[in-house]
């Protein structure tokens, strides 16, 4: 037969009190401490990326969007080079007064504002570069500030595919296809249509 018998832990608090005081030092317990730094905005906006991402393995015809099967550190990052190329296309439609613009102002404004705040840095590549992944996330949570339309995983599909295309291309926004940026223009107009 097994006894078990239970005693309470006995601590000298006498004894403990000195051993912290020679063993622990204040800047020691500093670095022990981590913040995070996620708001609840942080949360959102990455469980609407990965709602897009579902929705997109789901359908039919989306679910072969190239980059959708990343993890999602990667679908940001190329959702951020996407941007990069929408920037790149924004600063040639500004250059060409003449000529009708091929994205909408309202869009234009929201990516010159992203990119402006999120700089990148052309000398390091672009995969350790997180202006990119910031990019991304903050192009996601513009899809946070209006209602949810039915077009929502055409336009991220959309985005992942320009961003692969920069992603095989080097980052270079002038290699990406000018008409998968005229079709998410339109698909992008939609989707602000619908969300009023």
């Amino acid at each position: 037969m097994i006894i078990k018998i239970y005693s309470p832990p006995t601590m000298h608090i006498a004894l403990s009190a000195q051993n912290t005081k020679d063993t622990a030092h204040k800047k020691n317990l500093s670095r022990c401490i981590s913040f995070t730094e996620n708001s609840s905005n942080d949360i959102k906006t990455k469980a609407k990326e990965i709602s897009l991402k579902y929705d997109l393995l789901v359908d039919d015809i989306l679910c072969d969007t190239p980059g959708v099967l990343k993890n999602q550190r990667e679908r940001l990052r190329t959702l951020g080079l996407a941007v990069t190329a929408l920037e790149q296309r924004t600063k040639t439609d500004s250059s060409n007064a003449e000529k009708k613009p091929m994205l909408d102002v309202a869009i234009t404004e929201k990516i010159k504002y992203i990119c402006d705040a999120l700089p990148v840095n052309r000398k390091r590549n672009f995969t350790h570069d997180n202006a990119y992944l910031l990019r991304g996330n903050n192009f996601i949570s513009e899809f946070l500030s209006s209602k949810e339309t039915s077009v929502d995983k055409i336009s991220y599909a959309q985005l992942l595919s320009i961003g692969e295309d920069m992603r095989k291309n080097c980052a270079d926004p002038a290699s990406v296809d000018q008409v998968a940026i005229k079709k998410f223009s339109t698909v992008w107009d939609l989707r602000t249509a619908l969300a009023q």
